[in-house]
């Protein structure tokens, strides 16, 4: 199962729990997979589609893990 699925998964079992913490915001899952839906619609309509994963250069903060799930949705993770 990928990152992505899992963390769907999880969203739908417990949407409200939070799932990332850090500086002054709380994701819950609910909210941490809507942005990796988002994300993830958001590659598939604006990268042509290729073989080669995607890389990502950003802080280590919680947009760095939606956008690693949106990654994994879309099929474009390593």
């Amino acid at each position: 199962m990928s990152f992505g699925l899992a963390l769907l998964s999880r969203a739908g079992i417990t949407p409200d729990a939070p799932a990332i913490e850090g500086g002054d915001s709380t994701w819950t899952f609910g909210q941490l997979a809507g942005r990796a839906l988002r994300g993830a619609a958001h590659i598939l309509a604006s990268v042509p589609p290729t073989a080669a994963p995607l890389a990502m250069l950003l802080p280590g903060d919680a947009r760095f893990v939606g956008w690693l799930a949106a990654l994994s949705l879309a099929g474009r993770a390593a």
